[in-house]
């Protein structure tokens, strides 16, 4: 089953059960992933698990991101409703992998090409690592070992 049909079908779950939070975070996520198919059909293309990943990451910044900024303005009400939401996104996202897997990875990345140039290095991990690291983990990491 794919990562969209499992969550379609954990949206009527969720319908069923009467959970509002993780249905509405599913309904919003499914229309971000239809979204998607719409570009990916414009395209010439058929939607992916990693295009699913790709909408999840996306959409787990954006709430990473108003967490911080509504925590800032002191609006805890609205920090906690996107925590949950981010919950549930995380649910769907692979899992992430330790600081110290991605530092192995940068190693065995920068051993490997021969332009030790942060942006090669960048493209080559991102690759690797699509969808369990953060880039900005990634970036760190880089830099670190390269330094």
């Amino acid at each position: 089953m794919s990562l969209f049909n499992q969550l379609e079908n954990d949206l009527v779950a969720a319908l069923r059960s009467r959970d509002t939070n993780k249905l509405n975070t599913l309904r919003l996520i499914i229309s971000e992933v239809k979204y998607a198919i719409i570009d990916l059909k414009a395209k010439g293309k058929e939607l992916t698990d990693q295009d699913v990943i790709g909408v999840l990451i996306r959409e787990s910044k954006k709430r990473k991101e108003s967490i911080e900024i509504f925590e800032k303005a002191g609006r805890t009400d609205l920090s906690d409703t996107e925590k949950a939401e981010l919950a549930v996104i995380e649910s769907y996202l692979p899992k992430q992998i330790s600081r110290e897997e991605l530092e192995k990875i940068v190693a065995e990345v920068i051993e490997s090409t021969e332009k030790r140039e942060f942006g090669t290095v960048m493209k080559e991990v991102m690759i690797r690592v699509k969808g369990q690291a953060d880039g900005k983990d990634v970036a760190e990491a880089v830099k670190l070992l390269l330094a």
